[in-house]
Order: structure tokens, then sequence, then C-alpha cells
């Protein structure tokens, strides 16, 4: 049941029904607070003076031109305001969103253990046998951040497909600490929501072959659930 009603408000906030709470007024998602935080993650560059729509792909006049709430929280940037590293060097891997690390680990074996802020998890649990002694790197996007994601390396997209999972999920040692509920245990579960939350996977394998079978983990936090996948086998990244 729950994840009925949270299907059906997210399908309100992709739709003109959501369009009355993108405004300026001091509770809108386009309030003058809301806008200057949005600049300000933004503009990694520190460009004085620099607007939301020098950033952004809108229109002011509109106001601002989005669709719906769904089309501002995936608003796109100004071509050419997010360049990729060295494209034409299929060694580079880079990050496939505008995300900060979170957790790296090096030479993972099948039976090894992980922690995710206090909550192991062996690798047997949740990657096939294809990335024994391979990388996880794990990282955290902000929700003020630009939710768009692009491919981590050169290569073709083998396989895509989403796993559902729970919402608002966090671990217990996280969730009571002292006499009450900690506030923080969300922000500190986040590592942990990776094997409970929904997902959305893409299997890509790089022209590089000493990069070899990469997997791209989305998570959608909270009650986000609408995990959303936009290439499809044999698409070339």
């Amino acid at each position: 049941m729950f994840k009925k009603v949270l299907d059906v408000w997210a399908q309100h906030l992709s739709s003109t029904a959501s369009l009355n709470i993108l405004n300026d007024q001091p509770d809108g998602w386009l309030s003058p607070k809301a806008v200057s935080a949005m600049i300000e993650t933004a503009n990694i560059n520190q460009v004085a003076g620099i607007s939301f729509s020098d950033i952004y792909i809108c229109d002011p006049s509109k106001p601002w031109g989005f669709k719906s709430w769904d089309d501002l929280f995936t608003r796109k940037h100004k071509h050419g305001l997010r360049p990729v590293a060295e494209p034409s060097d299929d060694t580079v891997i880079v990050n496939p969103c505008e995300c900060i690390l979170s957790h790296l680990q090096f030479n993972v074996s099948k039976r090894d253990k992980f922690w995710l802020k206090t909550q192991p998890y062996s690798i047997d649990d949740s990657l096939a046998s294809l990335f024994v002694s391979g990388t996880i790197y794990q990282a955290l996007l902000s929700p003020l951040n630009y939710h768009r994601w692009r491919g981590p390396v050169a290569g073709i997209v083998k396989k895509t497909y989403k796993i559902p999972g729970t919402y608002y999920s966090q671990t217990s040692s996280n969730s009571f600490v002292g006499e009450g509920p900690d506030p923080f245990a969300p922000k500190e579960s986040q590592k942990y929501c990776t094997a409970v939350a929904t997902r959305a996977v893409v299997a890509i394998q790089a022209d590089n072959p000493d990069i070899g079978r990469v997997v791209v983990l989305h998570v959608g936090m909270s009650e986000v659930s609408s995990c959303e996948i936009t290439v499809s086998p044999t698409n070339e990244l």
C-alpha cells in the first residue's frame, strides 16, 4: 500500500498539477533562499554573479519554464558547463554524477565483509562473481545537486534492470543513540540503503579491456522509488 501511495505521488510530481509549488514565495521551491542554495551547490568554480539561468536550461520569465516539479528536480545544465574529463582517454573513469565519495574498497573477495556504517555485508550478497577482486566505489548525491547521470566509462551497455526496495529504511544501530531516536540516522544509513532501497542497475562493458565490466547502481533514497533508466542494452556510452 505504501508503494501505491508513493507511486501516485510520483505521478503527481511529474504532472503539471505540481507547478503550483514552483513559485518564489518563502516556502516555494523557487524562493530566493532555495534558488540561492541551488546556485551555490552548482557553482563549483565560484563564478561571481552567476545566475540560476546561467547554469540551467530554463526560462525565468515563465517562471523558469519547467513543466513539473520533477522537471525542476532533473533540470539540465547548460551545454558545456560540466565537460567530461579526458573524453578521448578510455583509461579514465569519471564520476557518473555530481557525487561525493563515501566509501572505496579495492580487491574485494567473494567472502569478504565490508562495513557500511556499522553494517557488514558480504560481496556474495549483492554482487556477482564477475566482480570478485574488483573495486567498490560508493558516493553520495545531494538533493540540491544535478540529478542526471552519465556513463563512468566509455563502453557498451550490456544490461539494465530495476530492483524494488524499501522506503525510509535505516540501520537499527543508528536509530537509537542515548535516550531517543537519532536525528542523523537517515544520513548515517546512506551506505546501508545501497543494499535495501530501490535501485536502478546499468551494466557496462568498458571499451578498455583493463577496466572490463562496470556496474553502476543508482539508489533511490528515503521515499524515492522512481529511478529512471534512459539507456538500453547495445547503447554506446
